[in-house]
Formats: structure tokens, C-alpha cells, sequence
């Protein structure tokens, strides 16, 4: 017990303002109320220093008395004595936190006089939906003989005898204990419940407990399959439930369909028995209905199952070609679901965190020429991969639907192709790859009627480069024909690329050429900057106007305003080497830019040895 000074501090800090630390701090109920002593029931959820109860005569409230509660879980309960017989009396949960007292809602009770009954209403037990058992005992009468005895419950605060809303339930017998089953109860109810003793002094009453009983479930549902009967569409479902008891209530079932995700803009059949287990529902098969719910209900409400759609599906090739940045996925569209649909887009996507990737991550869409189909397909290469790095690949397939995806591969890309392909060629100190060469040829043509953009083989960014150069050399009186790249290193370890400009003046032994050259230099994370250049000294070139010796140089503009990777050619890829047979030993190489990897610059189509390429002195 605390002394009436610390108790008039313990007061003074008390406060009803919620504290950080503690949830809740709840005076739950007052039971067990006797002669001398009481019970009071409390909850604090949350960390605190100390719990407890506090009580005091309702006449001075300014004479605090405390019961510390343990810490064992939430809910507690503390004994309160030395009481007085027939006096008022208050309580309430107090909880210590940072220094302050947290208490919770005062409540009043009044003990038994002396010759009153002292009847105790016990906790109820085996709750159910609708049934429960009551407990309770009768200590004394009062002295005065007992005529009738038993329970009084209803939904009533402080249920009686003469309350319509209340049953009452005589049990024979005196002092000592007392019980009764109730049944017919209502489900998902609070119920009050009090002892009454009727003796020749009077009606009394004990305490009143509380309890609440059980609430059903909604039913369980959920779609098992589809199966195509002629012209109609049989869906199969099932309906379960929570708890046995729920089994009592009736529960009718069917299903939804329509053609949004929407399950309020569907059209609901219902099936033609009630109850639980599997059961069928026949629905017209037309393009209308791509989405279809599972549904059952009872008086607990509605359940709705996940929806069930009718998506393409979709399987990806596990071998598919891999190599530094960039891989050549193939796929198939292996059917169009139960209902058929049109096919709007499909593609891959990939991650490299480990999870299973989806559109909203890196994907790239299948350039489709005509409508998709269930087929496979395969898709170019494509860049945008980090080098000797793991992802997981999908494919996917939308529909108005939805999306599908195949089943996940996995991928590791090889490490950077430059390093295994550069190599410094001993006696000269020149930087070259297994090929040092490369050429896209453009046009093959004698005439202008034929000098057309092959938009095959060059990304958007190229074909505008070209078109500019296309319409320079025609300013000239020439015909753009073709362009050689190759790599060669500068005295100081640098490296710089060789551009040859490749144009004819009419007849088909009129080709002619002017090089230019570009530096570049590595970056730390593997890229490359490229940086100065120079202009080589050309007649046809000289002759331009200046708007078109820009669109000439555009290319070098274009590269100073970028990073790109260059990427060296597998060896084990096989392309025709000019003049001569296949070459299985060189590759092509492809330059892409890191922030625009759709405008990649491809040069494979003719490749030149060392012998093979004028010589050039070094401009740097």
C-alpha cells in the first residue's frame, strides 16, 4: 500500500492523455463483489515500469489504496480487500510510463450488507453460436430461507426478472454451487447473465458477467476448372467452410463472368443446388466473358473468389543465344485460354534481383509485322544486359485479359568480349581484335534510283545519320555507298577509330573514299568516351556546302554525345569475310550507346584483315 502523502502525489500525476509507450489502459470490469473483498479485471497493452489497480472509498477519494499487477500478459487481475461491508467504492488501472500515471476509466461498485446474499455469477464456459454453460454459487442467503434461486440473461446491462428482454432459468437447490446449459441463443451476441435468490426478505441480485458468442463464417469458394461442352463453357467450382458449425447455415453458390475485371459490371449465374461441396455452371461460350469469379453467400454475407481469366499463355526457350550485353530470346504462344482473344502484345522481361521479373521491370516487346498468333517466335538480338551478370527471364503474352508469363530461365551473361578480343600486335604497337575491320555496306548500286536506306540493318539513330550523308554526297554529284570502321592505337596507348567514308561518282569502278578519325578513351566501368577527331582533306567532301559538311560530321557529333560499349564479336559466329570463303574464327562489332540501346550500330556484313585495309598514317 502506498502512504496517504505518496498517494496524494500518485494522484496529482495521473492524467488521462494517451502516453508514448502504452496502447491501452482499460478498467475492464469489477467481479467477485462479497463482503470485505472485490476482484477488479484490467488490460494494458504496450512497455510500462509498473501496473496496477487503485481503489478508494467513494466517500474520500483522496485515500488512495494500489494492488501492483504483475507483468505476465495483457490482461490481469487484482484482489481488493479489506473492504467494508455495504459502502461505495472506486477503482480504475493505473500503468506507469516516462515518469507519468496512465490511468484508465473509473468504476464504481457497492459491497454486500450484512445479511444480504452474497451470490457470485462465475465465468460463463463452452461458448458457442448459440449455446453456452453458466456457472455460479451462492455463499449465504442472508440468514433467510432460500425459495427459488437461478440465472437471469439477456442482452440487458444489468438483466432482471421483470425484463422483457431477459429468460430466466430456475435451478433447484440452496447454498453452494449452481449451473445450467442455455441453448437458442443468437449468434455474434453480447449477453449479460446474473444470479438471482428470492428469499421471505426479498429479491436479490449478484454482479453481473458478460460473454459474447460465436460468429459464423462467410463460406469458403473457389473455382476448380473449366470444361467446353459444344457451344457452352461448364465451370466447376466449390464452396467450404470455416468452421463445422458453419455448415448449419444455408449457403447458395454460382458464379460471374464478364469481359472487365470488374466483378460489379459481370453477369452472376446462379447454380441449381445450395450448400457445400462442388457443383457446375453452365455459361455460353462467346467472346464476351474473359474473366469469372467463384461466388457463395449465407446470412454471414458474401465470399468471392480470385479470378480466373482467360490469358494467353506462354513458354520460353531456354536455350536461347546469350552473350555479353545482349541475348536472342525465342518464345511460343501455346493457346489462347478457354475463351479465345486477341493477342495485343508479348515480349520478355528480366531482372537481376533474383525475383521473378514482370512488365513494369526492364522488358522489351516483340516488333510484330502481323497480327500474333499461337506460334513461336523469335526475337533479335537486343542490348541493355550487364556483362558476366545473372538474371532471370521471362516471356509474356497480354490480351485484354491480361498478362500471362512462362516459367522463369535463368542466364548469365559473358564477361566483356572487348578484353578477350583486343590484343597488341607484337613489333608494330598495334591495338587490334582478332579482326581490325569492319564493313556495312549500304548500297552496291551504279545509279542513284537504287540508293536507298537498308532500314534492316541500321538502328533509327543511324538511318538518320545516314540520310544526312545520303543527301550530302548527292550535293556532290556522288552516291553514298558504304562505311569501314576499324580500330588502331595511338602511340601514346591510346586508341582512336578509322571512318571511311566509301562513295561512287557513277560507274561501278568509280568507288572513292576520305577518312576520317575519332579517339576514344576507356572508362573505369567499361565503356567508352569517344572524344577529338579530324577531318581528312577531300575533294568531294571540300566541295560541300557547310550545312552539309555538318550532316557528314554528324556521326562524330553523335559519338561525343554518348558512351557507348563496344562490342566485339563470338568467335563462334560465322559471317562471309570479303572476297573469300567463311571466316569461323572473327566476329562482328556493334557500338551502343548506354542511355539509347535501341540505336546500337551494327557492322557485319563484310570483314577485312590488316592486308586487306589501305594503310593510314597516324593522325594523333
Amino acid at each position: 500500500m502506498l502512504a496517504l502523502a505518496a498517494c496524494a502525489l500518485f494522484a496529482a500525476a495521473c492524467n488521462d492523455d494517451e502516453t508514448e509507450g502504452v496502447d491501452v489502459v482499460e478498467t475492464t470490469r469489477i467481479k467477485e463483489i462479497g463482503y470485505q473483498s472485490a476482484v477488479c479485471v484490467g488490460y494494458v497493452k504496450g512497455a510500462c515500469s509498473e501496473r496496477g489497480v487503485c481503489y478508494f472509498d467513494a466517500a474520500a477519494p483522496d485515500q488512495l489504496r494500489t494492488v501492483k499487477a504483475p507483468h505476465d500478459g495483457d490482461t490481469f487481475e487484482a484482489a481488493l480487500s479489506d473492504l467494508e461491508t455495504g459502502r461505495d467504492y472506486s477503482c480504475y488501472v493505473y500503468a506507469w510510463v516516462n515518469g507519468q500515471v496512465v490511468k484508465g476509466e473509473t468504476k464504481t461498485f457497492r459491497m454486500l450488507e450484512e445479511g444480504q446474499p452474497y451470490l457470485l455469477a462465475g465465468e460463463v464456459r463452452n461458448v458457442e453460436h448459440t449455446s453456452a454453460t453458466l456457472d455460479g454459487y451462492v455463499f449465504t442467503s442472508g440468514g433467510s430461507e432460500i425459495l427459488e434461486r437461478g440465472f437471469c440473461y439477456g442482452t440487458a446491462d444489468e438483466p432482471t426478472l421483470d425484463d422483457e428482454r431477459c429468460t430466466v432459468v430456475p435451478v433447484e437447490g440452496g447454498l453452494g454451487q449452481m449451473t445450467a446449459d442455455l441453448t437458442g441463443l443468437t449468434d455474434k451476441t453480447d449477453y449479460f447473465v446474473r444470479i438471482y435468490l428470492r428469499s421471505d426478505e426479498g429479491l436479490y441480485y449478484s454482479p453481473a458477467a458478460s460473454f459474447r458468442t460465436r460468429q459464423y463464417n462467410k463460406p469458403l469458394v473457389s473455382i476448380v476448372g473449366f470444361e467446353r461442352r459444344g457451344d457452352k463453357i461448364v465451370v466447376r467450382a466449390k464452396t467450404g467452410v470455416q468452421d463445422a458449425a458453419d455448415e448449419e447455415l444455408e449457403t447458395s453458390r454460382g458464379i460471374c463472368v464478364g469481359d472487365t475485371d470488374s466483378y460489379e459490371q459481370g453477369t452472376e449465374y446462379t447454380a441449381s443446388t445450395a450448400g457445400i461441396g462442388e457443383y457446375e455452371v453452365e455459361i455460353p461460350a462467346d467472346g464476351n466473358v474473359g474473366f469469372i469469379w467463384a461466388w457463395a453467400g449465407n446470412k454471414e454475407g458474401k465470399e468471392i473468389s480470385n479470378v480466373a481469366t482467360s490469358r494467353a499463355s506462354v513458354r520460353l526457350e531456354a536455350g536461347m543465344d546469350v552473350r555479353s550485353r545482349w541475348m536472342a530470346p525465342s518464345f511460343t504462344i501455346e493457346n489462347l485460354g478457354i475463351f479465345d482473344a486477341e493477342i495485343l502484345e508479348a515480349g520478355v522481361c528480366w531482372s537481376e534481383t533474383g525475383a521473378d521479373p514482370t512488365v513494369e521491370n526492364d522488358h522489351r516487346v516483340y516488333d510484330a509485322k502481323d497480327a500474333l498468333v499461337p506460334a513461336a517466335y523469335e526475337m533479335p538480338l537486343f542490348f541493355g544486359l550487364k556483362t558476366a551478370t545473372a538474371y532471370r527471364v521471362r516471356a509474356y503474352v497480354t490480351n485484354q485479359y491480361g498478362t500471362s508469363y512462362s516459367k522463369p530461365v535463368e542466364i548469365t551473361t559473358r564477361g566483356d568480349l572487348y578484353d578477350a578480343h583486343i590484343r597488341v600486335k607484337a613489333g608494330e604497337g598495334a591495338k587490334l581484335p582478332y579482326m581490325n575491320g569492319w564493313q556495312i555496306i549500304l548500297n552496291d548500286v551504279t545509279s542513284a534510283a537504287n540508293a536507298n536506306v537498308p532500314e534492316g540493318l541500321l538502328s533509327p539513330a543511324f538511318r538518320a545519320v545516314y540520310a544526312g550523308w545520303d543527301t550530302a554526297c548527292e550535293a556532290g554529284a556522288s552516291h553514298m555507298n558504304g562505311i569501314i570502321y576499324r580500330v588502331r592505337e595511338t602511340t601514346d596507348g591510346g586508341a582512336y577509330l578509322e571512318i571511311m567514308f566509301y562513295y561512287r561518282t557513277g560507274a561501278a569502278n568509280s568507288l572513292k573514299s576520305f577518312t576520317n578519325k575519332i579517339s576514344y578513351q576507356r572508362n573505369d566501368d567499361g565503356t567508352f568516351r569517344f572524344k577529338d577527331y579530324i577531318r581528312v582533306s577531300n575533294a568531294m567532301y571540300n566541295g560541300l556546302s557547310e550545312e552539309n559538311k555538318a550532316a557528314i560530321d554528324q556521326v562524330f557529333t553523335y559519338f561525343r554525345d554518348h558512351d557507348f560499349y563496344l562490342e566485339w564479336g563470338a568467335r563462334d559466329y560465322e559471317f562471309a569475310q570479303s572476297g573469300t570463303a567463311v571466316d569461323s574464327k572473327n566476329g562482328p562489332i556493334w557500338m551502343v550507346p548506354v542511355d539509347e540501346p535501341d540505336n546500337y550500330w551494327t557492322f557485319t556484313n563484310k570483314h577485312y584483315t590488316q592486308s586487306q585495309l589501305p594503310a593510314v598514317a597516324n593522325p594523333f
